[in-house]
């Protein structure tokens, strides 16, 4: 079983310092942010797959990556099958913006 092979040797690890970050730094952890969101995409689309049928995703279109993330994730679990919208203006916050798939069931799935 899987979960009885032996570990494979890890990477030797280097120490790691943990540094105070200013507006000097924006750059860098926006770079960090945008490789985060890449490596997410994956993970969420494998998540999303796993459970078929309509999915609706809300989000803020003044977060700078999210449009392009949520994107991303729809295009790779339902093709060009995906719509976007804006929801209400409410009075007290900024709009959602909804992405909306359907998921295919899997071959041979119940």
């Amino acid at each position: 079983m899987p979960w009885e092979l032996p570990n494979p040797p890890r990477p030797q690890a280097w120490p790691v310092e943990l540094v105070p970050v200013d507006r000097t730094h924006r750059a860098v952890l926006g770079h960090l942010g945008q490789l985060f969101r890449h490596d997410m995409s994956e993970f969420f689309g494998l998540l999303i797959a796993l459970c078929p049928g309509r999915w609706t995703i809300g989000f803020q279109r003044y977060n700078p990556g999210a449009e392009r993330f949520w994107s991303r994730v729809a295009t790779e679990v339902a093709g060009d099958r995906w719509q976007i919208a804006d929801g209400l203006v409410p009075e007290t916050r900024p709009p959602d913006t909804f992405i909306t798939f359907t998921t295919p069931r899997a071959a041979g799935a119940p």
